[in-house]
């Protein structure tokens, strides 16, 4: 069996690689920075973020993603980090409460 020259490989495996993602679709959101300052939990299940840059996030009842929230969110408030909240929509205010929030991450 004859070895395969990497120097074949390499550039078809690169070539593949940028093919792929070309194809994927683009990411259009919109990402908040600032601390956490509040939140509510109340009926039927809301949970809301502040965060002191003057954005806020809406996380519906039911979400799949509502207890991570809550816990990204209490963790942040607690020690004081930094978090990005993601809405879904693209190129909106970050100095308004939405209600299309899809995620948080703590930096």
């Amino acid at each position: 069996m004859r070895a395969i020259k990497k120097t074949r490989i390499l550039p078809a495996i690169a070539a593949l690689g940028f093919a792929l993602n070309l194809s994927a679709p683009a990411l259009a959101v919109t990402e908040c920075p600032g601390r956490v300052v509040s939140v509510y939990s109340g009926e039927p299940g809301n949970f809301f973020i502040f965060l002191d840059s003057g954005s806020g996030g809406f996380v519906p009842p039911g979400a799949n993603y509502i207890q991570a929230s809550v816990a990204i969110a209490l963790s942040a408030l607690s020690t004081g980090r930094e978090v990005l909240i993601r809405f879904a929509a693209d190129g909106v205010s970050c100095n308004a409460l939405r209600n299309d929030m899809i995620g948080i991450w703590m930096k």
